[in-house]
């Protein structure tokens, strides 16, 4: 009798939670959230082809194109993401305080505009991270849809570029299609495929179709990445699949090499880059010449004059130096402080750019525009923001059965940053997302 009684309890209430569940389902956070999720996944496929396209340059509507509003679409259906289970992302507050801190130097900024621009997508990596966050099933959803997107984009830029002539081996793309660029978000796609191709290995299982497919299509993928003649993207593929290849965690919770002698194949792999890429540089040129074009007029030409005068513009006061020149000032305001050929450049660029008519010149480095627009104060904020981002993906890659992937993507997108606006980017918040995301379980909170 007692049992029966307990039994019809039981299902009682097994009978009261099924209905509750069906019904929170249909409920508008919920809803919400999936959408949020829905409309990710569709913007990290999105973006890569887009960037191809030549719409992308003159399809705007108001003051905005059209991937900051899908990047505001996708926080306004994420705030549910944050009603219905409040996280606390790596980095958390290192963030928080440099998004308030770049907002107040809006006040004083030059540009106040393209400063807001970049709080937006320093500000979508929260919500980026938060929707990916709930499951692993999301997290390998939006993987894929970036890597798809991606694979995309490299096909589609190779169809629009022109084929390299006689005199160079690189190839020539349309308007709207930097190579480093390009470059580097192959790189991303390159390390994804690395991944996708030894991770059952380095845990013991093997897959010949996942390894082999992974293969068949990487290789083309860094064909491509070489044939745009951009070291920086190189250098990131071989940075970011390195760490996949090389690095594992061991028996007593650390990471090692798999083998001490492994280290030396991205050595020997980027010096043979840089004496190799000089050399095919323009083929009917003197060898005295390829190399000179090859180091110096590559695709970090004009780079270093560039920092040079970002250093001159940030100790050029104290005030500056501390508290930054405002979050979107620097393209403008090192105009004053660059030598006459590029300043004849950014005069140039603003005669052809309708969207910006006034000389400008981009930092083409994260730290050095982070560092002149919000000084040592916004500079450190910024650091340590990565260093808790990589402490992070230290922990999510000890863990039994953990993976160095968010620590390549980390790493892969570091390196890219020393020679591009990333943050500037759209594809900065997404591979940042991809790497937070994932690390949030193995956070000390989640852990605790």
């Amino acid at each position: 009798m007692v049992e029966n009684t307990v039994r019809g309890y039981e299902r009682i209430e097994f009978q009261r939670k099924a209905i509750l569940k069906r019904a929170a389902m249909f409920s508008p956070l919920v809803l919400a959230d999936r959408t949020a999720f829905v409309l990710l996944c569709v913007y990290f496929l999105f973006w890569p082809v887009w960037y191809t396209t030549e719409a992308k340059l003159f399809v705007r509507i108001g003051e905005f194109r059209i991937e900051h509003l899908a990047v505001v679409a996708v926080i306004f259906f994420g705030l549910a993401s944050l009603v219905r289970k409040r996280l606390s992302i790596p980095g958390f507050w290192p963030l928080f305080l440099l998004l308030v801190y770049g907002a107040f130097t809006l006040t004083w900024s030059e540009n106040p505009k393209a400063g807001a621009l970049v709080l937006l997508n320093l500000f979508s990596i929260f919500f980026f991270a938060e929707i990916l966050a709930r499951n692993h099933r999301r997290q390998w959803s939006a993987m894929v849809f970036f890597l798809v997107g991606l694979l995309l984009m490299l096909a589609v830029s190779v169809i629009r570029a022109e084929v390299p002539g006689a005199s160079d081996f690189r190839l020539v793309f349309p308007e709207g299609i930097d190579p480093n660029q390009l470059a580097v978000q192959g790189a991303m796609a390159v390390v994804l495929l690395t991944y996708v191709a030894v991770a059952e290995f380095k845990t013991g299982g093997r897959s010949a179709l996942r390894f082999w497919g992974a293969i068949i299509v990487g290789l083309p993928a860094v064909g491509v990445i070489v044939l745009t003649g951009s070291r920086t993207g190189i250098v990131a593929v071989i940075a970011g699949a390195s760490i996949v290849l090389f690095v594992r965690n061991d028996s007593s919770r650390g990471l090692r090499i798999w083998h001490a002698r492994l280290a030396l194949i991205p050595a020997v792999a980027v010096l043979g880059i840089l004496v190799v890429v000089p050399l095919m540089q323009s083929r009917s040129a003197p060898l005295l010449e390829r190399y000179e074009e090859g180091f110096f007029k590559g695709d970090l030409s004009g780079r270093d004059t560039v920092w040079k005068a970002g250093a001159t513009y940030f100790v050029s006061s104290r005030k500056l130096m501390m508290l930054g020149g405002g979050l979107g000032s620097f393209d403008e305001a090192v105009v004053e402080y660059l030598s006459e050929p590029l300043r004849a450049v950014a005069i140039e660029m603003s005669a052809t750019n309708p969207s910006r008519p006034y000389p400008y010149f981009g930092a083409h480095n994260d730290f050095v525009r982070l560092g002149c627009d919000l000084g040592i104060v916004g500079l450190g904020l910024f650091l340590a923001f990565y260093v808790e981002i990589g402490r992070a993906c230290h922990r999510a890659a000890v863990v039994v059965d953990g993976t160095v992937l968010q620590m390549a993507l980390l790493v892969t997108l570091v390196v890219s940053s020393m020679a591009l606006d990333l943050v500037t980017f759209p594809v900065y918040a997404i591979v940042l997302a991809l790497v937070i995301a994932p690390c949030l379980e193995h956070s000390p909170k989640a852990s605790g």
